[in-house]
């Protein structure tokens, strides 16, 4: 049974308030407003507060002035954003709702305390003053604190619960998936590339340079492999990897080196250097591929988790949903 009552009167108090908020030039000092405990919806019987919506809101208020060109479309933004952030804010009351009313598993307290102390670690340097004083500028307790990581915690878990309920994908799915989304699974011409590179430290050795290069081409016709005299050689970012820079596309490199590069056959190497300023390269092509569309056993793995987290998002809109219709929900903005 439904019991939403819907106020959607554009709220002035809201409004005045995000656009103070935007006008501070020092966000870090503690924001007093006559809005701050102003009530921005009912949810059973707990309040949310415009506060609230304002302290998730204004980490993304540059982005929101970065992309208003007029001040009424900013007012616009601010407000569609405090709405959805309300919606959310609302969805999580809901969750953590459901959360304490099923008997089915409880999150450990020591989960909830680790999360706490990996938080004081990670985001504050194991500093509680820090804490405390991104707390102060926040408006909120400890204890505050502590309870929202709780529920984040708590949302979390119930939001991957359900993702785990999504039944496993038939291969069929899969394969008519990738028939009608061919397209989607083209793939430009690769080369898997690795590189020596070379670096003259002026412009009068660029020729020692070159028959360094030429040298160490001479070994690979002598048969070293291509990996172990990268990594003795080169003296680029890659050459503790072998000189291998992974599977590349022609846009990925300069033209001067694409067109050689995707010239090679696979297994091997260019057999003279390529100078480009004060560099000099030798290429070799482990493998590649050839433009077309990506056999599906190539792509069943991604297409597998598409299938699932598309069935998973619809999953959840269609559990929350029906949170929101059971419940006792009034909107004041």
């Amino acid at each position: 049974m439904q019991k939403i009552t819907t106020l959607f009167a554009t709220s002035l108090s809201l409004l005045l308030a995000l656009q103070s908020l935007v006008a501070q030039e020092e966000p870090a000092t503690v924001w007093e407003d006559p809005f701050a405990n102003g009530i921005a919806a009912n949810v059973e019987g707990t309040i949310i507060t415009f506060s609230e919506i304002r302290r998730e809101l204004r980490p993304i208020i540059p982005q929101i002035m970065r992309e208003s060109r007029t001040r009424n479309e900013l007012s616009e933004n601010l407000n569609s954003f405090a709405k959805d952030i309300l919606q959310n804010i609302i969805d999580r009351k809901l969750i953590v709702k459901e959360y304490h009313e099923q008997e089915k598993f409880k999150i450990p307290q020591s989960y909830i305390e680790n999360d706490f102390d990996d938080r004081l670690i990670s985001d504050f340097d194991n500093d509680r003053s820090r804490l405390l004083e991104y707390l102060q500028t926040q408006g909120m307790t400890i204890r505050e604190y502590r309870r929202e990581l709780q529920e984040n915690l708590i949302v979390s878990v119930m939001r991957s619960q359900m993702m785990r309920k999504v039944a496993m994908i038939s291969p069929e799915k899969i394969e008519d998936y990738y028939i009608e989304n061919k397209i989607q699974f083209f793939q430009e011409e690769q080369v898997h590339l690795r590189q020596i590179v070379l670096r003259a430290r002026s412009d009068e050795q660029i020729g020692l340079t070159t028959e360094r290069a030429r040298n160490i081409i001479y070994e690979l016709q002598q048969g070293a492999r291509f990996a172990e005299m990268a990594a003795e050689y080169s003296e680029d970012t890659m050459a503790e990897r072998g000189g291998d820079w992974g599977w590349i596309e022609r846009s990925d490199i300069r033209a001067e080196l694409a067109n050689v590069a995707f010239r090679l056959d696979k297994k091997d190497y260019t057999r003279e250097p390529i100078v480009m300023g004060n560099h000099v390269f030798i290429l070799y092509v482990e493998d590649r591929k050839d433009e077309g569309i990506q056999p599906l056993d190539e792509v069943r793995e991604v297409i597998e988790n598409r299938i699932r987290s598309s069935l998973s998002q619809e999953a959840q809109q269609r559990w929350v949903t029906r949170l929101r219709e059971d419940a006792y929900i009034k909107y004041f903005i």
